[in-house]
């Protein structure tokens, strides 16, 4: 008895000794993803104030030194929907998907939200006058208290009718513009705004518009009010006793914005141009010059001698307006738009954009302050880009694939082009060849000179190709084809000349992208989620698919390790230790839709459509 005692008595301390040791052990961290740098999304608003401008972003507000206003540079941020900005002293004033926002910019290096106010529905504008911020949403205005930034209460609504735009003051005037015509409300009581009549200008409480109201500006006995395609409408002098009799100036393109210096109204006039309207007689304005812009100018704001143009696809250009009949573009806050796709070589990124096809040059070299260097144009689409040296090769949609010299004397140009079989939508470079997907099939390019890309052969007659992924150098081995119908397809591509087909199988789901990674072929596969695909012996099976969180749209495959872009989801990582069971190991949510995924190490960089190009750095991965 005594012997079995003693041998449970070691056997206890030898079982405590192993415990005690494991958890001496350092545990393994989880793998993080966390924000290293953002950029861009498509601007939307821009307000001034000293030597700083603040752009709106539809996800990022930025702060932009503008004391040379040659070249400007963003020197801090805030990942913040921004749809509107109202600056008071150190603080914005942000209307934002969620509501009101405050953000202190005493430091412009680092904004820092200090309070907000939730709404029911999108903040899409914001004024401010004393102690109270005036936000207008779907739904009407409502007035907020602001005498403490860090705790701003809600203190009165009016409901108003239609799609609500904009909302300036002038005194105890809310002017609101809609889709049908100005709103006219009394706030000398803010926490009652009421509609108001028997004004200077206004003799009811709403004004019919001929057209869509998107923005109204009060100033020195003169209304303005930005009709979108019927221009700009002038009320001065109490005429607006019959307001649809007050001179309405057409203009070229749709006015969206007003601002005004001196006796001139510059209107921010939508596709392609800013105008100048000279208002010394506001009975009789007219068009007094005009400048053409690459985008579409959506907003505008006038500092000293200077206007600040708001482009949704580019950025901010900045305009010399001391002689305002011929303004002058002086420097340009360059940012990419609605981003689509990324490629990432060293320490720079090539995003292209939609709808406006282009590709965007980011400097990466630090991530927290990433800034664009140039950009290029496309013929029509830019779906899809990939870098090698100086030359990008960019799907161009229905102008086919297109070859851009990076480090042109003048800046990036295109240099040359070829014609694909159908709309291309998909390109990957190995060795010196471009493969090419396309509806109309598979075009193998020799880019030996990249100025002269010749066709070599065209994999054509099996259905549209959605993408294409190459595994193998010089030679080459494999190929890896996905059919808009879901079809996979290997092909030989040991002579480039003359693809071979090695075997196809069919997978389920919305396909977009795939991925070929140690023989096995990774398949984006929308709604259906991840589809995993082995390929031995020339056989393909079909092994699993990984159910994720969202629609998954693209898929990049490097060592052990599964990348997703789930549009709507954000993204997520896999770890493919074993391929037929991958495991989630981190997750980071984007706030439009993560469309397309480049990895680079440790860095993820990520296409979010509106949400513009985000940085995420992968913390803790197991080596």
């Amino acid at each position: 008895m005594c012997a079995i005692l003693t041998r449970l008595f070691i056997r206890s301390v030898l079982v405590w000794s192993a415990l005690l040791l494991v958890g001496s052990l350092p545990l393994a961290a989880t793998p993080t993803l966390t924000l290293a740098g953002h950029l861009g999304g498509p601007a939307l608003t821009v307000a001034v104030q000293g030597h700083y401008a603040y752009v709106g972003h539809s996800f990022e507000f930025a702060v932009v030194d503008v004391t040379k206003p040659a070249t400007p540079q963003r020197v801090g941020y805030l990942v913040l929907s921004t749809n509107d900005i109202a600056m008071a002293g150190n603080l914005a004033y942000v209307a934002s998907r969620t509501g009101l926002v405050i953000v202190d910019v005493s430091n412009p290096t680092r904004p820092t939200q200090v309070g907000d106010w939730r709404l029911a529905e999108t903040a899409v504008s914001v004024a401010v006058r004393g102690d109270y911020a005036y936000v207008v949403t779907k739904g009407g205005l409502s007035v907020i208290r602001i005498a403490s930034p860090t705790a701003p209460q809600l203190v009165g609504f009016a409901a108003l009718p239609g799609r609500l735009e904009t909302v300036s003051l002038d005194g105890d005037l809310a002017y609101v513009a809609s889709n049908t015509g100005l709103h006219v409300l009394d706030i000398h009581t803010p926490s009652q705004p009421r509609p108001r009549a028997g004004t200077l200008w206004v003799r009811q409480s709403f004004i019919a518009t001929s057209g869509y109201a998107e923005a109204a500006l009060a100033t020195d006995g003169t209304l303005y009010v930005a009709v979108g395609d019927q221009g700009l409408l002038v009320i001065a002098d109490g005429r607006a006793a019959a307001p649809m009799d007050a001179p309405t100036l057409r203009l070229h393109g749709y006015a969206e914005a007003i601002a005004v210096t001196g006796h001139y109204a510059l209107v921010a006039a939508g596709v392609g141009e800013m105008q100048v309207v000279d208002m010394a007689d506001p009975v009789q304005p007219t068009l007094a010059g005009a400048l053409a812009l690459p985008g579409y100018a959506l907003d505008l704001a006038v500092a000293g001698d200077y206007a600040y143009v708001i482009d949704r696809y580019h950025g901010m250009t900045i305009i010399a307006i001391a002689q305002p009949t011929a303004p002058d573009p002086t420097g340009h806050y360059a940012t990419p738009g609605f981003t689509h796709n990324v490629d990432v070589i060293d320490t720079r990124a090539f995003v292209t954009t939609a709808p406006q096809g282009a590709v965007h040059l980011v400097d990466l070299t630090d991530p927290a302050h990433t800034y664009q260097t140039g950009w290029v144009a496309t013929l029509d689409a830019a779906e899809a880009v990939a870098v090698a040296g100086r030359y990008a090769y960019v799907a161009g949609g229905y102008s086919g694939l297109e070859v851009m010299d990076l480090a042109a004397a003048d800046g990036p140009m295109r240099v040359a082009r070829l014609d694909g079989p159908g709309y291309v939508q998909a390109v990957q470079l190995t060795g010196d060849y471009a493969y090419v997907a396309a509806e109309g099939g598979l075009q193998i390019i020799d880019v030996t000179t990249p100025t002269q890309p010749r066709e070599v052969a065209c994999y054509c007659g099996t259905g549209a190709i959605t993408d294409v992924a190459v595994a193998g150098g010089n030679p080459l081995g494999t190929a890896v084809l996905l059919g808009d119908s879901g079809r996979l397809q290997w092909l030989d591509l040991t002579n480039p000349a003359a693809p071979e087909l090695v075997a196809s199988l069919h997978v389920s789901g919305r396909a977009t992208a795939v991925a070929y990674a140690n023989g096995y072929a990774y398949v984006a596969a929308g709604t259906e989620g991840l589809r995993i695909v082995a390929f031995d012996a020339g056989a393909p099976t079909d092994i699993g698919v990984y159910a994720a969180p969202g629609a998954v749209n693209d898929v990049v495959v490097t060592g052990r390790y599964a990348y997703l872009a789930l549009m709507d989801q954000g993204v997520e990582v896999l770890d493919l230790t074993d391929p037929a069971r991958p495991m989630a190991v981190a997750h980071f949510d984007t706030p439009d839709l993560a469309r397309h995924i480049t990895v680079d190490d440790d860095k993820l960089y990520i296409a979010d459509r509106v949400g513009g190009l985000f940085i995420l750095q992968l913390v803790n991965r197991p080596s």
